[in-house]
């Protein structure tokens, strides 16, 4: 199985902008992780854009390990 690390824009599930394609969910939390950071680091606040984890289905996949 595949998993997506996306960018919503729409209100609809699956209006979403692809950005990255991993083969495990930790490596698409990974992923997630250092996008994070290098905006951090260009000055942007890390949380001034939404990036989530679907499956290959589309599903919300949970970060692992979150409560």
């Amino acid at each position: 199985m595949r998993f997506h690390v996306v960018q919503p824009y729409g209100v609809r599930v699956g209006e979403w902008t692809l950005i990255s394609d991993h083969s495990s969910p930790r490596e698409a939390f990974s992923a997630i992780d250092a996008l994070s950071a290098r905006m951090v680091r260009t000055g942007a606040p890390s949380n001034a854009v939404e990036f989530i984890v679907v499956d290959e289905t589309g599903a919300r996949v949970e970060r692992p390990g979150a409560q």
